[in-house]
């Protein structure tokens, strides 16, 4: 009976620990501190543009969340300045006991307002082509940091359907052959 006692007494400080960090968290961490961090990481790995016009809204409880909007991300060189994706809001939930095992599983992910625009230029690459590659580093220069960008642009990889539209673009034609007007729209 006492063993009981004693391990419900260890969990139970264990949990309280973990909520108090979450609070102290969700209390002292600015997310809006580190989005100039955020944007040069993304033009490091893609070698695009990612403005981020609206505040980040972090949450912890019942999910570890970040809420953003608006914000867009640039076209690759040689398809102009509008931005090849914009948004108005975007949410990410992870989950809570993979991520204390260092592992990153997301739960949910939300985009209101997508405005996706596909463009092929004059040699009739897409500008969602290649995404993510940028100058390779040297063989065994940064192997960590090169793994978890490979993992980061998998997964818009995924979400871009793996370097080719997924889906029906309507839109009127534009003079370098893609879908436009106010913007490619999948369906």
């Amino acid at each position: 009976m006492r063993t009981v006692k004693v391990l419900a007494g260890v969990m139970g400080g264990i949990l309280v620990l973990i909520a108090a960090g979450l609070v102290a968290v969700w209390w002292l961490v600015n997310p809006n501190d580190y989005k100039g961090r955020i944007a040069a990481a993304v033009k490091e790995s893609t070698g695009r543009e990612l403005v981020l016009q609206g505040d980040i809204k972090l949450s912890v409880f019942p999910w570890i969340a970040l809420e953003l909007g608006p914000a867009s991300l640039g076209n690759p060189p040689g398809f102009g300045e509008e931005p090849f994706l914009a948004f108005n809001r975007a949410a990410v939930r992870v989950k809570l006991f993979p991520l204390l095992a260092k592992r990153l599983e997301m739960d949910r992910v939300e985009l209101d307002g997508l405005d996706l625009r596909l463009r092929k230029n004059a040699e009739g690459t897409g500008n969602w082509e290649n995404f993510g590659q940028t100058q390779r580093p040297a063989a065994n220069a940064g192997g960590a940091a090169r793994r978890a960008r490979c993992r980061a642009c998998a997964a818009v990889r995924r979400l871009l359907g793996a370097g080719k539209p997924r889906g029906r673009l309507r839109g009127r034609p534009q003079a370098d052959g893609a879908a436009g007007g106010d913007g490619a729209q999948a369906s």
